[in-house]
């Protein structure tokens, strides 16, 4: 079986969100599960929709007589390729029947992606309780106790759960919406 690339990232979407829908609890430790999952269905759907991007904005190097036209085209396709999402999404909607909402629901899971992929760390003084203290059962006042820097990527939320569930269906719906035969009949 010769799956294309954006159905192996739409399946890998789908078997996090069941891993997701598996995890019964609500313990910080079954909440971090829920949360990398999250962010791998968030980022494997963009990795779909691109996906599909890509192959469709290549295709009508098919539809090209000649050999050396294909070479060149090829050759100046993959460059294009490398341009932002933003720009190939704006680029094919031109020629194809996307819906505005569904153009935004694109819009927000680029937007979410970047994020988690170009996260930047922030910095923060965490307070803690010194392992004296801890391992004797003592209390302490919170407002004595010290701190420790510390960087975060990502905060830690299960906002990011509801973003996977919506990513997927995005990137399900974008690419079972976009019509092939429209889209070389526009272009030709």
């Amino acid at each position: 079986m010769n799956d294309s690339t954006q159905d192996i990232f739409l399946g890998i979407s789908k078997t996090h969100l069941a891993y997701i829908e598996k995890i019964r609890s609500n313990t910080p430790r079954s909440n971090r599960k829920k949360y990398d999952h999250a962010l791998v269905v968030i980022v494997t759907s963009a990795c779909a929709v691109e996906s599909f991007v890509n192959i469709l904005l290549s295709l009508p190097i098919l539809k090209l007589q000649s050999v050396k036209k294909r070479k060149y085209y090829s050759s100046v396709t993959r460059k294009y390729l490398k341009s932002s999402i933003r720009d190939k999404l704006s680029d094919l909607t031109k020629y194809t029947s996307i819906s505005r909402n569904l153009r935004k629901d694109l819009k927000e899971l680029f937007e979410v992606r970047n994020k988690i992929v170009h996260a930047s760390p922030a910095y923060n003084e965490v307070r803690f309780i010194p392992d004296e203290i801890w391992e004797q059962g003592g209390t302490i006042d919170p407002e004595s106790m010290p701190t420790k820097p510390e960087l975060n990527l990502l905060p830690i939320s299960l906002e990011y759960v509801d973003v996977a569930q919506r990513s997927y269906r995005t990137a399900k719906s974008f690419i079972s919406s976009v019509n092939i035969n429209e889209y070389f009949d526009k272009i030709a």
